[in-house]
């Protein structure tokens, strides 16, 4: 279940941001959950589409964790982490 109330699978093209985007109260109705984000790889430029749906409790401002579908658009899993710019659509 996300910070939105809504349950995903690793298929979909979603994501997660840190804390400091979500207004507070009750994130099922935060006017983050469903906006559209375009997340590009820094080294490649190769670009992603998604969607918010979730709180990232470690991520920084400037960070954001993907779902392994929308990461794979990017790079293969056994990378990890790496630098992407995003915005929000």
């Amino acid at each position: 279940m996300t910070a939105c109330g809504r349950q995903f699978n690793d298929g979909d093209m979603v994501a997660a941001v840190g804390v400091p985007h979500w207004k507070g109260g009750n994130p099922n109705k935060d006017p983050i959950c469903g906006r559209r984000v375009t997340v590009k790889d820094a080294q490649s430029g190769k670009t992603v589409n998604v969607q918010i749906w979730d709180k990232c409790m470690s991520c920084g401002y400037n960070n954001i964790d993907l779902s392994p579908a929308a990461f794979k658009q990017l790079r293969p899993a056994s990378v990890g982490r790496f630098k992407v710019d995003w915005n929000f659509s």
